[in-house]
């Protein structure tokens, strides 16, 4: 959930993330759910770890409805935008993040896939 009042940034970075559930589908052949899940979350730690280090990156979002995904984002004290948009696919999660980032009045924003290797 996004912490209020939100903090003025120039430039954001909205990461979406499927439902761990649904996390890297096409290794099902060779991984099981939990093995999945727990790969998406290590590449979106991986993720985090490097928008967090690039000096130009005032604010991430992450967009998911997860738990896990809530608490690994919260860690790296990036802000969380859930809601129904990300059931809907990618176009509307984005446009919901932006919806709900529009209050800080963003200069710049970019969208990052969760699972960039």
């Amino acid at each position: 959930m996004i912490r209020l009042p939100l903090r003025p940034a120039a430039v954001w970075v909205l990461v979406p993330v499927k439902r761990l559930t649904r996390a890297k589908s096409r290794l099902a052949p060779v991984l099981d759910a939990e093995a999945r899940a727990q790969l998406q979350l290590a590449m979106l730690a991986d993720v985090l770890d490097t928008l967090s280090a690039v000096r130009a990156v005032d604010r991430i979002g992450v967009l998911s409805e997860d738990q896990a995904v809530r608490e690994l984002a919260f860690s790296y004290d990036a802000e969380v935008i859930d809601g129904p948009a990300m059931a809907e696919g990618l176009n509307a999660a984005v446009a919901a993040g932006l919806a709900a980032i529009a209050p800080a009045r963003p200069r710049m924003v970019a969208v990052f896939p969760a699972d960039i290797p």
